[in-house]
């Protein structure tokens, strides 16, 4: 449900947690909060069958670096018609692979932009709401805007 509402989401695996961004609703001013966010280390992970639009034969998924995060470069690689890739592309690992089952249960477009998260940092429950994502389970996290508005979906903690 946050991920679908275009709200960012920390996806906690067992070998590596990342926060997940959706390409929807990216504007300049978010490219801007995720580049400051993301120190260099950010990535776009895009399905095979975008990689193989751009002109890279590909059977799985792969991300791309983002050291700056652009809106330009973003749109380019993951909806224009004439998009090409503009730069080497790492095979996807079970994180990304979660961000598109993710972006596929969310009905958003099949490209994700992820930063992955230092081991150890801790998520205040105050600040984000927690479900679990099945059948992987895997915890997702998002901040709290209107959490409680579908009780059905997500738990709440107090």
């Amino acid at each position: 449900m946050e991920y679908w509402s275009a709200r960012p989401v920390v996806i906690d695996g067992t070998k590596s947690s990342a926060l997940l961004i959706g390409i929807e609703d990216l504007d300049e001013a978010k490219t801007t909060e995720i580049d400051g966010i993301a120190g260099g280390h950010a990535y776009l992970i895009l399905p095979a069958a975008r990689l193989r639009r751009l002109g890279i034969k590909r059977e799985a998924p792969g991300r791309v670096a983002l050291p700056v995060v652009d809106r330009d470069r973003v749109e380019a690689l993951a909806l224009r018609a004439d998009g090409r890739i503009d730069a080497p592309v790492r095979p996807a690992d079970e994180t990304d692979e979660e961000a598109l089952e993710l972006a596929r249960l969310s009905l958003v477009l099949p490209a994700v932009i992820v930063v992955p998260l230092a081991k150890g940092i801790e998520i205040d429950p105050a600040k984000y709401s927690w479900r679990e994502l099945h059948p992987k389970s895997l915890m997702l996290s998002a901040e709290v805007e209107n959490v409680c508005e579908n009780l059905s979906k997500l738990h709440c903690l107090a």
